[in-house]
Formats: structure tokens, C-alpha cells, sequence
């Protein structure tokens, strides 16, 4: 072989260190630039690491505040139930305590009611006035009244006939009367018909500066046999 022949020189062909580098370059760049802006936040007086064991413990300060709002919501809600189930238990005795008041008022009206009947007077023939109640209904100078009549008869035919109530009192420390049909704005007498005994009820309001002394009652009875029967009763005595 001649000396002017030309050499040949072999040289390795590695495509795949090239597309490393270009990866390392590509990696590099990012991690150098947040370095660079993580050393600027340090020169400012911001560390990194202490932010990030900040961050970590304020998610565990939540995580722990949201077991125990959960803990406090749950006994939120037994406390709700438990109210709930001592209001309906309340409202239950309450109830029953009004039903129990009502039918106690209902056997002294009828124990009042016997009691007069066996009292000499109450033996006497005709219709007698056997009670008079009056007690505040919750409204302004508001009050409710019940009247009971008697009939004593041997023989047991119903009678019937108009009753007249009147309250007569001080109005500006001069006698003044009202009838019932007055302070109520109903008729002027109310009607009756029964036979053993009968009762008449109504509301009535009393005017301003008006004080109450006592109450007129005063019967009318159209049959069996006509007849009147007046009673006065003092307003004191009556007010319950």
C-alpha cells in the first residue's frame, strides 16, 4: 500500500448521549431558575423550609379543628333531637295537665251544683240561680262569665225564658250600670230551655276607668209557669 493512501478513521456514532444531554439541559434550566428564586426569596428574608413546616403543621391545625367540628356537629344534633323529644314530652303533661284542670273545674261545678240542690232553699218549687262566675279571659279589661239555673219541680216539664245580667260599678267615682249585652254587643237577653238545669256563658269587656261592683241577674221564665227571679251578686264574691 502506498503512503499517499488516504487513513481510515472508525469513530462511534452514540445519537442517544446527545438526547441525554438535551434532557439534562431541559431539567436543569427549571431547577436552576427555582433555585435562583428560592435563593432571592432567602436573601428577602423568606425561608423555604420553615414556610414549608408552617404549611404543615396549619394542615394538621385544620385537620384536628375539622375531627372536632365533626365531634361538636354530631352533639349538635343529639342536643336537637334530645330538645325536641323534651318539647313534645312538655307539650304532652302540659296537655294533659289542662285536660286534667278542666274536668277538676267541670266536678266542682257539678259538686256545687248537687250541693245546692240538697240545701233547703234549692227544695223550694221553680227555677232557682244556682251560681255566677266570673274570671279574666287575657284580654284588656277582658272576662268570661258562666251562669248556672236550677229548676226544682216535681214534675220535670223544661221551662224556658230570657236572662238579663248587668254590672254596676264606678265610672269617674259616679253609679254607673252596663247590661252583659252592652259590653258584649249581642242581644239584649240571652234564652234558656231545659229541663234539670241549664247554663248561659259568654265574654264581655269592660270600659276604661270603669270599676265593677256587682252584677244584677234578673230570670224571666215564660213556661211552665211564668215567673222572675232577681239575684244580686258582688263582684268580689263572683271574680275568680
Amino acid at each position: 500500500m502506498s503512503r499517499s493512501a488516504k487513513q481510515l478513521v472508525v469513530t462511534a456514532y452514540h445519537p442517544w448521549r446527545k438526547r441525554v444531554v438535551l434532557v439534562m439541559l431541559a431539567l436543569a434550566v427549571p431547577v436552576g431558575a427555582w433555585g435562583l428564586f428560592d435563593y432571592g426569596r432567602y436573601r428577602a428574608g423568606f425561608d423555604s423550609h420553615t414556610a414549608s413546616r408552617r404549611q404543615h403543621k396549619l394542615l394538621d391545625n385544620i385537620e384536628v379543628l375539622q375531627k372536632s367540628n365533626g365531634s361538636l356537629s354530631q352533639q349538635v344534633a343529639y342536643l336537637e333531637q334530645e330538645k325536641q323529644v323534651d318539647q313534645q314530652a312538655y307539650a304532652k303533661i302540659k296537655s294533659s295537665l289542662e285536660s286534667m284542670q278542666n274536668e277538676i273545674s267541670e266536678l266542682k261545678e257539678e259538686v256545687a251544683f248537687y250541693r245546692g240542690i240538697a240545701t233547703p232553699q234549692a227544695a223550694a218549687q221553680g227555677l232557682h240561680i244556682q251560681n255566677l262566675q266570673v274570671s279574666g279571659n287575657g284580654s284588656e279589661r277582658g272576662y268570661s262569665y258562666k251562669l248556672v239555673l236550677v229548676q226544682m219541680a216535681k214534675e220535670k216539664r223544661e221551662t224556658s225564658g230570657t236572662v238579663t245580667l248587668t254590672v254596676q260599678g264606678l265610672l269617674h267615682q259616679a253609679q254607673k250600670e252596663y247590661s252583659f249585652s252592652e259590653l258584649s254587643g249581642r242581644d239584649a237577653g240571652k234564652t234558656f230551655k231545659f229541663k234539670y238545669f241549664g247554663q248561659t256563658e259568654g265574654d264581655i269587656i269592660l270600659p276604661a276607668d270603669f270599676v265593677p261592683t256587682r252584677v244584677v241577674v234578673q230570670v224571666s221564665v215564660r213556661s211552665p209557669k211564668r215567673s222572675k227571679v232577681k239575684e244580686v251578686f258582688a263582684w268580689q264574691d263572683i271574680l275568680t
